[in-house]
């Protein structure tokens, strides 16, 4: 089985390491260097950021190319404490479209990438635990040969996608030019040479405000900062991991 992981903020990937090492299989993150896939004949094991309870639209990309004929899947859904809605879903109906069968997945809960507050902290010990207890249950459930696919939550049409202006990270007068934020950026659209200059295609997905030592990165008064505001007033009880097998 090979493992494949989307993870700008480093938390979906902290969770999948820890899933991959139960498995002794390496992890390929894909976050800044999506190449050629090649085969999966052997199974999948997919770990993602959820995104407004969608996947990612460069981790969908990447799905709808890989064919299998039969090949058992598991998928690692990583949201932030509101919802995952219908992520878990679309991964598993294109998973299946192209071939696979799921034979696992879940649901995990992190830091929400617009918030240090919401999960904050998360994944925690706690979490880990429950990897570790996932991997386990899903390797128990191959060896006897149960290859019975789990009902996954969610509903079509998938959740819309949250659309609005374009929105980019400003930089702060104390930036230090050390060029973390260029060097993380999953979609390579912050300048080298000037930092504070972001191409269009931003994903939103905060890597570039979570890896700055000095905070120069944020978003100004549009929809994160926004959205920040619900999340802090609303979503701040503590949800767990669901497991589905």
């Amino acid at each position: 089985m090979r493992a494949l992981c989307f993870s700008p903020t480093g938390t979906t990937k902290k969770l999948a390491e820890t899933i991959c090492e139960q498995w002794k299989i390496p992890l390929e993150d894909i976050t800044l260097q999506r190449k050629e896939i090649g085969d999966f004949s052997h199974g999948i094991f997919l770990a993602f950021p959820v995104y407004a309870g969608r996947m990612p639209d460069v981790m969908a990309e990447i799905v709808r190319a890989i064919k299998s004929k039969d090949a058992p899947a598991i998928i690692l859904a990583n949201y932030g404490n509101r919802d995952y809605d219908d992520a878990l879903l679309e991964a598993k109906d294109l998973l299946e479209k192209n071939g696979f069968h799921l034979l696992g997945a879940a649901a995990f809960v992190s830091e929400h990438s617009y918030s240090k507050i919401v999960a904050g902290g998360r994944p925690n010990q706690e979490d880990l635990k429950k990897a570790v207890e996932f991997a386990e249950k899903v390797s128990e459930k191959y060896h006897r040969g149960d290859d019975s696919t789990p009902a996954i939550p969610g509903n079509y049409p998938y959740r819309e996608k949250m659309m609005g202006e374009p929105e980019k990270p400003l930089t702060r007068e104390n930036c230090v030019d050390c060029k973390r934020c260029a060097k993380h950026c999953p979609m390579g659209i912050i300048h080298w040479d000037d930092v504070s200059v972001v191409d269009d295609g931003c994903l939103l997905c905060c890597s570039c405000v979570k890896i700055c030592p000095v905070d120069a990165k944020y978003f100004g008064e549009g929809r994160v900062s926004g959205f920040r505001k619900i999340l802090e007033e609303k979503y701040m009880e503590p949800k767990q991991p669901e497991f589905f097998l």
